[in-house]
């Protein structure tokens, strides 16, 4: 029970690891749902594994929170250049219309 667990995982932070570094937004939110509706079964397998391989499974989990840690991260850095895009994009966009006034 514990390998299918820990591989899933596993395979779940490679393919965050990948969609994180190409910036690729509907992956990371298509993985995000994956792992919330996934870490119920988590919690119900981890029931049943003895405390190694609860530790194991914790670690494995915890490993994913650093990746949400970094997607987070990435999330607020790319928000922010945006948001200073459209700061570039206003006064632009203002002063077209000061001259179709004129």
């Amino acid at each position: 029970m514990y390998e299918n667990v820990s591989s899933h995982i596993e395979h779940l932070a490679g393919q965050l690891r990948q969609a994180l570094a190409a910036e690729d937004w509907a992956k990371i939110r298509q993985l995000d749902e994956d792992v919330r509706q996934r870490f119920a079964l988590w919690e119900q397998s981890a029931k049943t594994m003895d405390p190694a391989q609860t530790d194991m499974l914790r670690e494995s989990i915890q490993c994913l929170v650093v990746l949400y840690r970094q997607a987070v991260d990435a999330c607020d850095m790319h928000r922010e250049h945006l948001r200073h895009e459209l700061q570039g994009v206003q006064p632009n966009r203002n002063g077209v219309q000061v001259n179709r006034l004129v």
